[in-house]
């Protein structure tokens, strides 16, 4: 176990002098310049109050378009299906409904709250039953019987 933590240590200690004299050869990254560009602030209520037209321009009345091209009226829907007319007036029956019936049952006592086991007992109760049912059988089937009667 000494010589494998040894050899172990060295190989590390190789790999990580190897990295940093390998980093110390590399070549250095050049940059090229880039042209910069002009930038003028301006403030935003420059742009924010701005009306269009002049303040002493005269107002001219136009006529607003009409939404329908056609100079034709347009017609009034008719009734179509249950109307009044369609449906035939209710009459009177002869026979007496008979009355409603009231609910005599009585009222359902409260259910028990049902506590839900955790579920980590529950997987330690499902191998422990495991353990004693598959587990536990063939060890008393493999022992050998025990012989009190002497030969």
């Amino acid at each position: 176990m000494r010589t494998g933590l040894v050899v172990s240590a060295i190989a590390h200690a190789s790999l990580i002098a190897l990295a940093i004299v390998g980093l110390s050869f590399g070549k250095q990254l050049e940059t090229t310049p880039v042209e910069s560009i002009a930038v003028d602030l301006v403030p935003i209520s420059e742009f924010t109050n701005i009306r269009q037209g002049s303040l002493d321009s005269k107002i001219v009345e136009t006529e607003t378009p009409s939404a329908v091209d056609a100079d034709k009226p347009a017609e009034i829907a008719k009734p179509t299906g249950n109307t009044s007319e369609d449906q035939p007036t209710p009459t009177d029956s002869p026979t007496i409904s008979p009355k409603p019936t009231e609910q005599t049952a009585p009222a359902p006592a409260p259910a028990e709250p049902v506590v839900e086991p955790d579920r980590n007992v529950r997987g330690f109760q499902t191998v422990l039953f495991q353990l004693v049912f598959s587990v536990a059988p063939t060890v008393v089937e493999v022992s050998p019987p025990a012989c009190d009667t002497e030969t």
